[in-house]
């Protein structure tokens, strides 16, 4: 996924909610972050808080750790700089129409979404690989 461009970022090595984390707090988030970098070869820039549970302490650690920015569970869709380590997000489900998805971008009011989405075509950057389903046995 990676060297198609998909960004990794890390969640800690055990998934646990890192406010009350105590003496892990740094292996769960610094050791995640070592252990992909040491997987992709290149630095792991981004982290997500696990169930979005964060407090300052947490913050510190990520920061401590050399991430650039963090994303918490909170609906949002405007960022700027000075929050990088409390982002919000849009929840995908994977399953709604562009025009849908649109829409739920728009429901947060940034004013910088299109409230309709028309499709094009773009060439892909890898082939698609079709795998034939096997045969029924009876």
């Amino acid at each position: 996924m990676d060297s198609y461009g998909i960004e990794i970022g890390a969640h800690t090595v055990n998934h646990v909610d890192l406010t009350k984390a105590g003496g892990s707090l740094w292996y769960e988030v610094k050791g995640s972050k070592d252990a992909l970098e040491a997987l992709v070869g290149h630095p792991v820039l981004d982290f997500c808080y696990p169930s979005g549970r964060v407090n300052p302490t947490v913050i510190a650690a990520v920061q401590a750790a050399g991430f650039q920015s963090a994303t918490t569970t909170q609906p949002g869709a405007q960022h700027n700089f000075d929050d990088r380590f409390a982002w919000s997000r849009v929840r995908v489900s994977g399953s709604e129409p562009l025009d849908e998805f649109a829409k739920g971008l728009d429901q947060h009011e940034t004013g910088v979404f299109p409230t309709t989405i028309t499709p094009i075509k773009v060439p892909r950057a890898y082939p698609l690989i079709f795998i034939e389903p096997a045969a029924s046995l009876s």
